[in-house]
């Protein structure tokens, strides 16, 4: 299976920024620039940016945006990266917005960290997670 084939489930950037398919196979991005890109999608999903802001923010000319668009297209597959006639978004799951989601219903249990404990292993930062929200759990019983 190529990586044009392998189209991503999710997207991670807690930790390396790449895609991750269904079956839970990292999609590599193959460049720095082209991470940039998909983090600053990531982070905004799921709205569509402004083709003329994202280059901005990425120091780049509209042309060299559309170039990087492609490329990352064929990287991760064209289902997941969405054009519009004025700009880009992402299409997907983002795992930091699923951890803020989950360390949110945390709150609503008794057993935080087990909350989250679900989460961890689906995402890259997993232990990342938990220690989060250790750290967040130690906090609320000493309040």
């Amino acid at each position: 299976m190529t990586n044009r084939d392998a189209t991503p489930a999710s997207v991670r950037v807690l930790g390396a920024v790449c895609g991750v398919t269904l079956d839970g196979s990292i999609v590599e991005v193959p460049s720095a620039s082209q991470r940039r890109l998909l983090g600053l999608l990531a982070v905004r999903a799921p709205r569509q940016l402004r083709a003329e802001w994202l280059a901005d923010v990425l120091g780049v000319t509209t042309g060299a945006l559309r170039t990087m668009v492609s490329r990352l297209r064929n990287a991760i597959g064209p289902a997941t990266l969405r054009t519009t006639s004025t700009g880009y978004s992402l299409e997907g799951d983002v795992d930091a917005i699923q951890f803020c989601a989950a360390a949110g219903n945390a709150e609503k249990t008794t057993d935080k960290l087990g909350a989250l404990a679900d989460l961890a292993p689906s995402t890259s930062g997993g232990g990342m997670y938990l220690q989060a929200a250790d750290r967040r759990s130690r906090y609320i019983r000493h309040r």
